[in-house]
C-alpha cells in the first residue's frame, strides 16, 4: 500500500554501491510538483532527528507521488521543514 506524500516527509533514496541518501519534501508547486530538499549524506542513518544536523545538498523539484507509488523511494518519517 502506497503513502501519499505531506510536506515535510523525509524521503529515503537508494543510490549505488549500497548507499542511501535522504531529502526532505518542504513545498508543493501547482506546476511542477514537490520541491525537495537534499540532504549531503550519502550513509543510513537510524533516527531521522539526524538530519536535522546535516546541511542541504541542493533542491529540486521531483515527481514524488510516482516514485513512492512505484517504489522508488520511501517515505521514513517527518520533520519539522525549516
Amino acid at each position: 500500500m502506497s503513502k501519499r506524500p505531506k510536506l515535510g516527509d523525509i524521503v529515503e533514496i537508494p543510490l549505488p554501491e549500497n548507499g542511501t541518501g535522504y531529502a526532505q519534501y518542504t513545498h508543493k508547486h501547482k506546476q511542477y510538483g514537490a520541491l525537495l530538499h537534499v540532504f549531503q549524506i550519502c550513509e543510513k542513518v537510524e533516527d531521522t532527528s539526524y538530519l536535522l544536523t546535516v546541511p542541504h545538498q541542493f533542491t529540486t523539484f521531483f515527481p514524488l507521488g510516482a516514485a513512492v507509488n512505484r517504489e522508488i523511494v520511501s517515505i521514513v518519517g517527518s520533520l519539522p521543514i525549516r
